[in-house]
């Protein structure tokens, strides 16, 4: 077995991305994947999530996460769901706005990583 791949999961829902990646570990044989950290800000996909994979998300909102923080995370690979909030702006305009921010926080972050 190969070494392990360590993820960090941004917008992590209910965990699609999760599962995803374990499909890739198995089908990359037997590869580990370890998600060293998850983020979400809805407290109702968090309890989903919990449910399936026994790991509570952090409800930090990602535009407050520093370059810094984030790279010491050591991750592989970033998965990020970005939010599904941004196809209902009539209802949603603020919460998607909040959340189409963070996403452009994390490519500002990503842009302070050493190569």
């Amino acid at each position: 077995v190969e070494s392990s791949h360590r993820i960090l999961e941004l917008f992590s829902g209910i965990g699609g991305m999760h599962f995803a990646a374990l499909d890739w570990g198995r089908k990359s044989h037997g590869r580990e994947i370890q998600v060293i950290q998850c983020f979400d800000v809805s407290e109702l996909a968090n309890k989903v999530y919990e449910f399936n994979f026994k790991k509570k998300p952090s409800v930090r909102s990602i535009e407050h996460l520093d370059s810094t923080y984030l790279d010491s995370l050591g991750a592989d690979t970033w998965l990020m769901s970005p939010p599904c909030e941004v196809n209902h702006i009539p209802v949603w305009a603020y919460s998607a706005m909040m959340r189409i921010q963070e996403l452009e926080h994390c490519f500002i972050c990503l842009s302070c990583f050493r190569t």
